[in-house]
């Protein structure tokens, strides 16, 4: 019986809304927490064309990391928060 509901359309609807609110949400805290990482990338511009692919390339692996946190707090809080119960 559990599944059935679980699986109904409302309950899907329900849980792709809370993964939409909780990209958003970690999303703006990432980019609260990371800025400036996009400021260092922005100001690579105002350097001098020689050194401005050294300033790219070692934000690389920032920018990396920023993503494999964001990407592993987002399926955390799905888990914990929307995978398996059933949303109102």
């Amino acid at each position: 019986m559990f599944l059935v509901v679980y699986n109904s359309r409302k309950q899907r609807y329900s849980r792709v809304i809370a993964s939409v609110v909780l990209v958003m949400k970690h999303v703006l805290r990432g980019l609260l927490f990371s800025w400036p990482l996009y400021l260092l990338a922005l100001a690579a511009y105002s350097i001098p064309e020689g050194s401005v692919w050294v300033v790219l390339l070692l934000l690389l692996p920032a920018m990396y990391i920023s993503w494999g946190i964001l990407n592993r707090s987002i399926k955390e809080d799905y888990e914990y928060l929307v995978y398996g119960y059933l949303l109102r």
